[in-house]
């Protein structure tokens, strides 16, 4: 006995001849147009990596501290294997995004840490917007977030607030 029925394996549903090809004629032209005109809007301006450990871009540490956290951060990769980055910014360009979307993408678009751990660490200070974040990799746990809290407000904090960010990172646990 044979089956009155026929089953498709077609994807697309059947459709009036009319409708199909109004139906590919919105997947070949359509769907590209609004790829591109998304692709603006999803895109980020982040500035790009000048060092692997130490860009001040707001200008707010002293030469020779940069030089002396540059150390510290590499000797921290050397013996542990584990990248950290610090960033400083003027302002941040997106101030209508929360800071940790933007830390969030910033690490992200330069590849922090070792990419098979997660284990990169991001330090951003925004001295203009009085914002600060630590980002870590999706290798740390919650309890290392909130150790990473812990930090910013026992160690970076005090510093900062006088206006003193050199002092304050220089306290960088490593």
């Amino acid at each position: 006995m044979t089956c009155p029925h026929k089953l498709s394996m077609s994807p697309e549903p059947t459709l009036p001849r009319r409708y199909r090809f109004v139906f590919r004629l919105l997947k070949v032209i359509l769907l590209p147009v609004l790829a591109c005109l998304a692709a603006p809007a999803a895109a980020q301006d982040y500035p790009l990596p000048s060092d692997p450990f130490v860009n001040d871009t707001a200008g707010v540490l002293d030469p020779a501290d940069s030089s002396g956290l540059r150390e510290t951060l590499a000797r921290l990769k050397a013996e542990t294997g584990v990248e950290a980055t610090i960033v400083t910014l003027p302002q941040r360009p997106d101030a209508g995004r929360p800071l940790e979307d933007y830390a969030s993408g910033l690490f992200n678009a330069w590849g922090i840490g070792d990419a098979t751990r997660n284990d990169g660490i991001l330090i951003l200070v925004v001295p203009g917007g009085r914002e600060m974040r630590v980002q870590l990799g999706s290798g740390y746990d919650q309890d290392d977030d909130l150790m990473a809290q812990d930090i910013i407000s026992r160690v970076f904090l005090p510093g900062f607030r006088d206006g003193a960010y050199s002092a304050g990172m220089e306290q960088i646990p490593a």
